[in-house]
């Protein structure tokens, strides 16, 4: 995995390198530039000017003029802490999974970003109205989706870790040594070998330690995961059972359908039997 230093604030729990605090910052800042009435009525001014004096170097200053604006807008006092905030709340950009060099890491930024694309689809694809809106169901989705990416990183650390060490030839070397202490005959030899067998069962109960707590991550992942797995098909559901509350006629679909073939079956009748009636004798 390239440590270009995300790496490092994940571990502890900081998506920060993530957000979109930055890119945040600027767009507000643009957008206030833009919107601001002063100086589109500064602008609107300076054409009428340049119409009048027949000159358009006047025209060079409305560039200026909004990006005064707009620098105005990045140096107010707590604009940048309020980008950050508002990105704390926003989904984070995901790291791609080629960055990851652990297989079961891999998985899970796969797997979050085939759950975000999903969750995404299926929001957008009701009915925008205020009936239908999802409103507070999916402000825990970047939380977990944050958390999901720290575990993701600490399932790397550990599995990088991991797969440099042998759990199998540190075995061995217990088996190995234990051989040779029951062949060694002096006492003091046989200390020492001793001592060499509790290290090495040290270092393997470690090895094993740290082999579960990557098995705990990603079992709490996958729990986090299948959380946010199900959110595309809850939407759905939330959602037809709306449309069905909504549409009265479906409720009353059977006895219409039954009405129209009952009246079909009735005019059949009729005709039948006015035929036999009609038959000459």
């Amino acid at each position: 995995m390239r440590r270009n230093g995300w790496l490092e604030r994940d571990l502890i729990g900081d998506t920060s390198a993530h957000e979109c605090a930055s890119r945040l910052w600027l767009a507000t800042a643009f957008k206030a530039a833009v919107r601001d009435r002063r100086v589109a009525a500064l602008s609107v001014l300076l054409v009428a000017g340049g119409l009048a004096a027949g000159s358009s170097a006047w025209l060079v200053a409305i560039p200026l003029a909004y990006a005064a604006r707009f620098l105005l807008g990045l140096l107010r006092g707590r604009a940048h802490l309020e980008a950050v905030l508002a990105a704390r709340t926003l989904p984070i950009d995901l790291p791609s999974a080629l960055s990851f060099s652990d297989d079961g890491a891999k998985r899970l930024i796969e797997r979050l970003e085939r759950a975000r694309w999903a969750t995404a689809n299926a929001a957008g694809a009701g009915p925008a109205c205020n009936a239908f809106a999802l409103t507070g169901l999916l402000e825990e989705v970047p939380g977990l989706e944050r958390a999901a990416v720290v575990l993701a990183a600490r399932v790397e650390y550990l599995g990088r870790f991991l797969d440099s060490t042998t759990l199998t030839v540190l075995r061995n070397e217990v088996v190995r040594l234990e051989q040779e202490r029951e062949k060694e005959s002096d006492e003091a030899a046989r200390a020492g070998l001793q001592r060499l067998i509790t290290r090495c069962q040290e270092q393997v109960e470690t090895l094993q330690a740290l082999t579960a707590r990557k098995a705990t991550a990603l079992r709490t992942a996958d729990e986090i995961l299948r959380t946010l797995e199900q959110i595309p098909a809850r939407i759905v559901s939330l959602q037809l059972a709306r449309f069905d509350s909504c549409d009265v006629r479906l409720a009353d679909a059977d006895a219409h359908t039954q009405a129209v073939v009952e009246g079909f079956a009735a005019l059949e009748r009729a005709t039948r039997t006015s035929d036999v009636g009609a038959a000459p004798q």
